[in-house]
């Protein structure tokens, strides 16, 4: 469960913008979402093995802390105990704290959830995606190191397939401020149905948690999905577009 919960709190809190999730348990799938305060990003996702010590609906907060807590010296040593506590609710023991407990040391401490009904609703209805790739990892960091470049001169990017080719468009083209372009996928069979903007330093914070090649997938609707899987879960995020 650790492992778990430190897997959950790196791919949310990492970004900055999560500090709430809700958790739901259905047929032994953990499955998780979350949403940013401005609603521009979504996160859904799910662990890939069930956690038996989860059960219903209920949300954690304040991920900062429990990161912290999850590798503080006291509760990583090999006396450390790790437990939920519960209460039943219409039959079901709903988790209603984490626990940390380390006898030898004289320390404790819990982390209390919170009721899912506190939490602000992150559902993605869904749509048909125009576009849907691999980077591979080189063009990932093409990406970011032109998205560096542009740092504090320019806030969006504009995808957009040409030839066959994904283009990012960084800065207006033709115009007479700076802007640069990169190819970051090939083969492209479809193209993006309007000229839309994503932010560049939410894109980059979440390609940056990607340790394997993600999945990017487009629409000329308004949103860009990166899938990103990990060794214990799936992370969806959503980003919403802008217009400029």
């Amino acid at each position: 469960m650790r492992e778990l919960l430190n897997d959950l709190v790196y791919h949310t809190n990492t970004l900055g913008v999560f500090d709430k999730v809700k958790i739901a348990v259905e047929n032994d799938v953990v499955s998780f979402e979350a949403v940013d305060d401005d609603k521009t990003i979504i996160l859904n996702g799910k662990f890939k093995d069930s956690v038996k010590e989860f059960a219903g609906v209920f949300g954690i907060s304040d991920m900062a802390r429990l990161g912290s807590l999850l590798n503080h010296p006291n509760f990583v040593h090999e006396n450390a105990k790790l437990s939920i506590g519960t209460k039943e609710q219409d039959g079901v023991n709903i988790p209603t704290e984490i626990n940390f407990e380390n006898k030898e040391l004289n320390t404790k401490a819990q982390h209390r959830l919170v009721s899912a009904e506190m939490l602000p609703e992150a559902k993605f209805k869904g749509t048909e995606w125009e576009v849907e790739f691999s980077p591979d990892k080189s063009k990932i960091n093409e990406f970011l190191s032109f998205a560096n470049i542009e740092s504090g001169r320019e806030e969006y990017f504009m995808p957009k397939v040409e030839k066959g080719n994904l283009m990012i468009y960084f800065g207006e083209q033709n115009a007479s401020t700076h802007s640069s372009k990169m190819c970051l996928a090939g083969d492209v069979k479809k193209e993006i149905s309007k000229d839309l903007y994503w932010k560049i330093a939410a894109t980059v914070s979440v390609l940056k948690l990607s340790k394997q090649p993600p999945v990017i997938s487009i629409t000329g609707k308004g949103a860009l999905q990166i899938k990103v899987t990990s060794e214990f879960g799936e992370y969806r995020y959503i980003l919403r577009a802008h217009k400029k």
